[in-house]
Formats: structure tokens, sequence, C-alpha cells
């Protein structure tokens, strides 16, 4: 149906509460909540959230390094569970990061990017929480 889309220069819209289906057939998504349009967005193999991106860390030095990533501008949001730090930071800020902890000696263990997926998108627009 993309495809047939795509190629005819046609949009389809389609309702559906099947999230995963949505992502896999759509390339533009709105969200809408108590019929107002809350959010229109782009999907590339993952949610785009204007110029952010979600990275997870896994270091040894837990407290030193909450100390540093609360520090730095580029990131806009900090979590922390089961041993690893989930970042919400500004596009293209990974280098700057690891740079900050390798500075101050930080041991990292893990990073990569985490791809948000729609029903983490829907439940941080629509229904008020957080992307943890």
């Amino acid at each position: 149906m993309r495809k047939a889309a795509h190629e005819t220069n046609t949009a389809v819209f389609i309702s559906s509460h099947i999230l995963s289906e949505v992502q896999t057939l759509c390339d533009t998504v709105a969200f809408i909540n108590n019929g107002i349009i809350q959010s229109v967005e782009s999907i590339n193999g993952g949610i785009v959230k204007e110029n952010t991106e979600t990275i997870i860390l896994s270091v040894k030095e837990i407290e030193k390094c909450r100390e540093i990533l609360k520090s730095l501008n580029c990131i806009q949001g900090i979590s922390f569970k089961e041993d690893v730090f989930k970042l919400i930071i500004d596009k293209n800020s990974i280098p700057e990061i690891i740079f900050k902890l390798a500075e101050n000696k930080i041991h990292i263990e893990e990073v990569y990017k985490k791809h948000v997926e729609l029903e983490d998108r829907y439940l941080e627009i629509v229904e008020g929480g957080k992307v943890v």
C-alpha cells in the first residue's frame, strides 16, 4: 500500500490503534487526542522527534557520570533504570558526550542509539507520559 500510494502521489488515511501496523504502513503520522491534532511527525525507521535522539549509556562510575551528564547543555533529559542511563540528547551530540566522559575518566561499557517506537511516542504525546 505504501509503494502504491507513493507511485501515484496519493495520501492514504488510516485510523488505527494498532500502532505497530501503523508504523509499518505509514511514512507520516498524526497524533490526535480529543479531536485535536497534537503532533504530525515523519517515520523513518523510527519516530523523528524534532532535533533530538535517544541513547542508552552504561558506565561503571554511575554517580560521577550523572554529575557530568547534568552539566552538558546538549542533554535534554536523563533517566536511570536497571544500571543504564537513558538520555534524550540534541542530534549529533554523541561525540561531545563521549569526549566529555572520557576526559573525566569515565569507563564507558556500552553506548547506542535507541529508536523510539510509535507506541512510546503516542504515550509521550497523547497520554502525557514520558519516554523512559
